[in-house]
């Protein structure tokens, strides 16, 4: 299916730019988490063949096991070698300390961890930034570079509209799911990283899709979670008088409070009382 926004000429000359991008980098690794852009990307580099391609996903306790196991389910529907290697971010200060530039140190290690499974040295990493990523508070673009990490979606100016286009056009899971950072983003800067929050984390917003709700955050503040929702599940929570059922199950998910904030949620909200 065609996205109505864009002609079959424009998403044709689209994937020519960042075909041509991608190929000039192989054989390449796409550091793939099973998100919207990485996995755009490299369902756009097996359409140049599945030689000289590999997929690597970091194990990490911040990433959602669902996101995993849609990642591994992908790779298998796109035919592509997918490997899996376990990261230590967690074992590192500089990481768990959760300072405003966690995500490099984060990312730092994806890379390391990456490079240590590569065939050779004429291998290039890939990751899934596109072009509106420009411009916003991403430390681990920093971690890319300096770890020799290329961005073929951003070199070819794709941005997230043409990443969704595409998306729906090969009939990928992720076309329409709502962008979602790590589980570390839902603490706050200087809140320790640990496990057990990661976990906490992960238990409340699961129960909370369970219960249908679409785009969420679930913040961990000290004993207490915010609960932040999309102006349409905002809407849902009100409309079927869930506010009981949404305390109930973050409850049991091992907080001691729950808030729901009325306001819509706003991905980097974390980010706006920082001098960035």
């Amino acid at each position: 299916m065609v996205d109505a926004s864009h002609t079959p000429g424009d998403l044709a000359s689209a994937q020519r730019r960042v075909m041509a991008v991608i190929d000039s980098y192989r054989p390449l690794a796409v550091a793939f988490s099973g998100g919207v852009d990485s996995t755009c990307l490299l369902a756009l580099a097996a359409q140049g063949g599945r030689e000289g391609l590999l997929a690597v996903t970091g194990l990490s306790p911040a990433l959602p096991s669902a996101d995993l196991e849609r990642a591994r389910a992908t790779a298998i529907q796109l035919g592509v070698k997918h490997v899996e290697v376990t990261t230590g971010e967690l074992g590192d200060e500089n990481y768990a300390a959760n300072p405003v530039n966690r995500c490099f140190f984060c990312k730092s290690e994806l890379y390391a961890r990456i490079r240590e499974v590569l065939p050779d040295a004429t291998w290039t990493i890939a990751d899934g930034n596109q072009a509106d990523d420009v411009g916003d508070w991403r430390p681990g673009m920093v971690a890319a570079q300096r770890a020799g990490v290329v961005s073929p979606l951003m070199e070819a100016g794709i941005g997230k509209d043409l990443v969704r286009a595409f998306s729906r056009q090969w009939g990928l899971v992720t076309a329409d799911l709502p962008s979602s950072p790590c589980l570390a983003s839902r603490l706050p800067y200087g809140e320790r990283v640990t496990e057990e929050r990661l976990r906490r984390i992960e238990c409340a917003e699961r129960a909370l899709f369970e219960l249908g709700f679409v785009e969420l955050r679930v913040r961990h503040l000290g004993a207490t979670a915010r609960v932040e929702l999309s102006e349409g599940d905002l809407r849902r929570l009100h409309s079927a008088d869930l506010d009981s059922r949404v305390r109930e199950v973050v409850l049991a998910s091992g907080f001691g409070d729950v808030l729901v904030d009325e306001r819509p949620l706003r991905s980097g909200r974390l980010n706006e009382d920082l001098a960035l």
